[in-house]
């Protein structure tokens, strides 16, 4: 340091002087003194420096520890947050939540029963819930009918057990498509039951009011040949009295009147009632309808 330099330079000057007997002994040493107090001093104060290096060093090395701690923590909060989530996961599975508000109507087990898990062929459901604030009414649609059904068509319901009540609704959903065996397409109609009058399983009976078609012209149903099938029927037509057995593309039945699609126009005159007695070629006088069993009429538009 600059204080040792410093004293080194006077005990050469003093130690000079001292030789040629310019100054007393007493200053050498007192020289000597001074630059053994220096000496220590500057000692000191690197062993300062290496010790505030150590503790540099130290500090450095608290520093990477406690990196190396936060991220020992992190995943060890990680780790905990998993096992957290996994036993939430196993009480979750301790309630059995149904997704929709309703009255269990049937119930498979009881207070200590064992009850398998579903990888051990448990296949029978815990409980059986029914939704009861809207019931779901299925109805299935005769072929001949099913290309008028679509959804929002009106529709009423009458039950078995409760007469004299008419419950109003449309047609929620349709299937769009015929069972092959049936031949029918199932239609949905939803009821609403805020009096709980309704109960699962009831039967009844519904009625789909149909939109008509403008070109189709109506007969009477006793003017058909028996039955309608595939959307077919037949009739017997009748042209300067003779009877013509024709076949035509039939639509709604009312009951009453069927509707045609194609095959008869609006002048064509139509036998009503008795057709199954009439055969291809058969001579007729045609009279006004009801005056002779074998009467004809005109089909006409609805």
């Amino acid at each position: 340091s600059s204080d040792r330099e410093y004293r080194e330079i006077q005990l050469s000057r003093i130690t000079a002087l001292f030789k040629s007997d310019s100054v007393e002994e007493r200053l050498v040493d007192e020289q000597k003194r001074q630059l053994q107090s220096a000496r220590a001093g500057e000692e000191g104060a690197q062993a300062e420096v290496i010790n505030a290096k150590a503790q540099v060093h130290a500090a450095e090395a608290r520093v990477v520890q406690a990196k190396a701690d936060a991220v020992a923590a992190r995943a060890n909060l990680e780790v905990a947050q998993a096992a957290l989530d996994k036993a939430q996961v196993f009480v979750e599975y301790l309630k059995i939540v149904s997704p929709y508000d309703g009255v269990v109507v049937k119930r498979n087990f009881f207070r200590g029963d064992f009850i398998r898990s579903a990888d051990q062929q448990m296949t029978l459901p815990l409980l059986a819930i029914d939704r009861t604030d809207e019931m779901r009414v299925i109805v299935q649609v005769p072929d001949p009918l099913v290309p008028f059904t679509r959804k929002g068509a009106p529709a009423a319901v009458k039950i078995d057990a409760l007469p004299g009540r008419l419950f109003e609704s449309t047609v929620a959903r349709v299937a769009l498509a015929e069972h092959h065996e049936t031949r029918t397409m199932r239609a949905e109609i939803d009821l609403k039951n805020d009096q709980n009058q309704l109960s699962p399983g009831m039967y009844g009976y519904a009625t789909i009011t149909l939109p008509s078609s403008p070109d189709a012209l109506r007969i009477p149903t006793t003017a058909l040949v028996g039955a309608a099938t595939d959307g077919m029927g037949t009739i017997c037509l009748v042209k300067d009295g003779v009877v013509k057995v024709v076949k035509v593309r039939v639509g709604r039945d009312d009951g009453s009147q069927i509707e045609v699609l194609d095959g008869l126009s609006r002048d064509d005159e139509v036998a009503v009632t008795h057709a199954a007695d009439l055969a291809e070629g058969m001579h007729v006088h045609v009279l006004p309808a009801g005056e002779k069993p074998h009467s004809t009429s005109q089909a006409s538009l609805p």
